[in-house]
């Protein structure tokens, strides 16, 4: 009994990876290459360019078929702003002491294809990520920015090469 069910398990896993399934964005059955340009900054908060271009290349090369190039020489390039940064008040403790807080990051970005400049699609996407005060606190505040710029480049790499709506 024990091989028939180690056997069936095996034959379940051949079949399923021989379904042709992907999770993966498929970029290059519409584009050749991609490229990120540094987003602009509207906002108060140093140093999120870098941060936020790290994470849209690491969303395309993890997560889609994309080849990466030199924004200059794409056949599609993402462009896009940070237009907010912005902190939560948060939960106190019976002494007034701030204890949890948040942050807000929202980006818009737009593709364009071709050397064209009238983009092709655009997206906004915005996350509030929440984190708790303490000895780590500057570790903390980075954490979470990570997590909400590494959201905000996922829901922008899908929004904007993703399969459309007209399909």
């Amino acid at each position: 009994m024990r091989t028939f069910q180690i056997a069936l398990c095996l034959g379940l896993c051949l079949a399923l990876s021989a379904c042709g399934y992907n999770a993966g964005l498929r970029v290059t059955e519409h584009h050749d290459s991609v490229g990120v340009e540094i987003f602009g900054n509207e906002t108060l908060e140093r140093d999120l360019e870098p941060e936020l271009h790290d994470e849209m290349t690491h969303v395309l090369r993890e997560q889609s078929d994309a080849r990466l190039v030199d924004p200059r020489v794409a056949q599609a390039v993402i462009r896009g702003v940070i237009t907010a940064y912005h902190r939560r008040g948060g939960i106190r403790s019976t002494d007034n002491q701030l204890q949890e807080t948040g942050i807000y990051v929202e980006v818009q970005a737009k593709l364009f294809v071709g050397g064209n400049e009238t983009p092709v699609r655009s997206s906004t996407a915005s996350v509030w990520v929440g984190f708790v005060l303490g000895k780590e606190q500057s570790d903390n505040e980075r954490a979470a920015r990570g997590r909400a710029l590494r959201h905000v480049a996922e829901e922008l790499g899908l929004e904007l090469l993703g399969p459309s709506d007209d399909a």
